[in-house]
Parts: structure tokens; sequence; C-alpha cells
């Protein structure tokens, strides 16, 4: 054997003359293809005035003094070109792209065209440092998700799932100010579909909970009835319903008997889940309207209901 089987440097033998001519030409295989760098992959020719030590790959369809070694590394040593015939599984850096290639065994390729799956990472950081508590991170300002489409083997849709192990947990996307919260959507605790809202990150209200059985909706409450409002505190609960043309409150009912609609108002006194009686003069419930009159709306007429019973029986 006159030479290694991967890197084919040449080997000495026993009774060889001169064999320091040998080792340097060992010695320049490896400087040329160890820790391999290339300045460009895409000439043909080779450039004038090359620098000592300087290497290429050999594009194809290759001329000159590099005819007949496309994917080749040239390198031009000593006043001249060495080829090296790449194999399989060579690393190569090109300067130019700042890429890292791999050779397949009859090409070189991009390291990265080779990877069409990522499995088992425990951290993944883009843009930024992931860590345990968030082992995915990313720090950009867009992203996209699309659809794969039917032509492409897909069916059009798109769905993004998240799990959580049993309804007590956390399922939510909370939005943040400087890292303060502001707001959280999802599953907050239970299986019913909650808006949080908080002005300092730490004290939390609830704006808005979807009943998970029927769809009845709550803004401030967990919904009694299909449409629940609650307001506590100091701020009067209202509902405001605004517009320019054709504004209107409509209450329909469709059934199989002669009941009608009904508008009711409901009065305790106490508090929300601590209610008492009321008491004789109690107003409870009152209808008005109200005018715009340069300055403000004033009430126009209000028809009033009050106890006239110290507590009706």
């Amino acid at each position: 054997m006159f030479e290694t089987p991967s890197l084919a440097l040449p080997l000495l033998a026993a009774d060889q003359a001169q064999k320091h001519v040998t080792h340097n030409e060992a010695l320049s295989v490896l400087d040329a293809i160890v820790q391999l760098s290339v300045e460009d992959r895409d000439l043909a020719a080779p450039p004038d005035a090359p620098p000592e030590g300087v290497r290429y790959i050999v594009a194809a369809d290759p001329s000159g003094a590099w005819a007949g070694h496309a994917g080749d590394v040239a390198a031009w040593v000593d006043g001249a070109w060495s080829f090296y015939q790449p194999r399989k599984g060579w690393r190569c850096w090109v300067e130019d792209e700042a890429a890292l290639l791999v050779r397949d065994g009859s090409a070189w390729v991009s390291l990265s065209s080779g990877i069409d799956a990522l499995q088992g990472l425990a951290l993944l950081g883009i843009g930024t440092i992931a860590d345990a508590a968030n082992p995915f991170a990313a720090k950009l300002n867009k992203a996209l998700w699309t659809a794969k489409t039917a032509a492409e083997g897909g069916d059009g849709d798109l769905r993004y799932t998240l799990n959580k192990e049993t309804a007590a947990d956390v399922l939510s996307l909370l939005m943040q100010t400087g890292y303060s919260g502001r707001a959280e959507i999802g599953l907050v605790g239970d299986d019913h579909l909650t808006v949080k809202v908080s002005a300092d990150g730490a004290s939390w209200a609830d704006a808005i909970i979807v009943d998970k059985s029927d769809g009845s909706v709550g803004l401030g409450v967990q919904p009694a009835e299909a449409m629940h409002v609650r307001r506590t505190g100091a701020a009067f609960a209202r509902l405001l319903v605004e517009g320019e043309n054709g504004v209107n409150n409509l209450v329909r009912r469709v059934s199989s008997n002669a009941t009608q609609p009904n508008f009711y108002t409901m009065k305790a006194r106490g508090t929300i889940g601590a209610e008492t009686a009321i008491l004789q003069n109690d107003q409870i419930g009152a209808f008005g309207a109200q005018a715009y009159d340069g300055a403000g709306y004033r009430v126009a007429f209000q028809l009033t209901a009050s106890v006239i019973a110290p507590t009706p029986g």
C-alpha cells in the first residue's frame, strides 16, 4: 500500500530515499483538505494571480488549467494548481456564500438542504436564546402560517391546536406590554372560553366568558343566562347601543303558543350573592328617555315603579 485509504496521503517506504519529499507532500495534502474552506464554487476557469494556498471548488464545464476537474478542490501551491477529488462526507465552508457544503458522493450540496426533519429537540431559539422556562423562543417582527393546498397534498385548511392536560390547567394566549400582562385569552383554569384584562399585570378582571356547554356569554361574569352582564363597584352597569340610523332594541319570540315576549327588571338590596329583601318605597324598575339639549343628554321623561308595601308577600 502506497497511500492512506481515506485521504490518499503518500506513505513512506522502508528503504525510500528522500523521505522528506514524500513527507512534505503529505503535509501539503493535509494543509489543503483538512478544515476545508474555499473562496468560491462558481468559477469554471482559474483566477489570475491567485495567492498562495487559496482553494476553490471547480464549477461545471471547467476550462484552462482546471479542465477535467469539475467538483474537485483546486489549491494553488508553489505556483501550480493541485487537485483533490472529494470523497463522500467531506464538508467544506464556502467563504463568499457563508455556506457549509457536504459531499453526497456525486455533488456538493448545502448542509441545510439535507435537513428535512428536526425531532426531539430540547431547546429551539430563533433570533434569541431559549432556556428551560421557554424551550421554544423567537424574537422576530412577523410570522406566517399558511395552509398546505390540495395541489401540494394538503386540504387547504389550517388549524393551530393547543392542548392542556386537565380542565383545571391553563391553556391561553397571554399578551404583554413590556413583559407585563395586559390581556389573556383561552381556557383559564376551566373549560370555558375566557378573555381577561389587566391594567398592571397583577390584578385581572374577567371581560368575557363563553360557556362551554351552550355558548352563553357573560360580560364580567360566568353567564347564568344566554347573555349575562355584571358590573360591580361604583360604576353603573349599562348596555349602550349607538348608531346614526335605525338604532332599535328588538325582542323577538317564536313559539307554538300565545305567550308574548317579556321585558323585566329585578331589584334586591344587599350585594350580588348576598341579596336581602327590598323595603317600602324602593324603586324596582324604571323606563325613561333622554334628549340632547346642546350641552348633554337630559331626562325627558321617566316612568318608575316603586314598592308601596313594606315587603311583598
